[in-house]
């Protein structure tokens, strides 16, 4: 879903600085594409304890 789908289906701002609570079920938006790399996978298992 783009941001066009997203802001025709309800009127609220960017999602940046809005708070969990004022999301919606459904509501989406799009990032730029990330290439995962080894560094992400070791952060991500020392912080989630693996």
């Amino acid at each position: 879903m783009g941001w066009g789908k997203l802001m025709e289906t309800r009127a609220m701002e960017p999602p940046m600085g809005l708070y969990f609570e004022e999301f919606a079920e459904g509501d989406g938006c799009e990032s730029v594409g990330r290439t995962v790399t080894e560094a992400d996978i070791v952060n991500f298992a020392a912080l989630s304890g693996d």
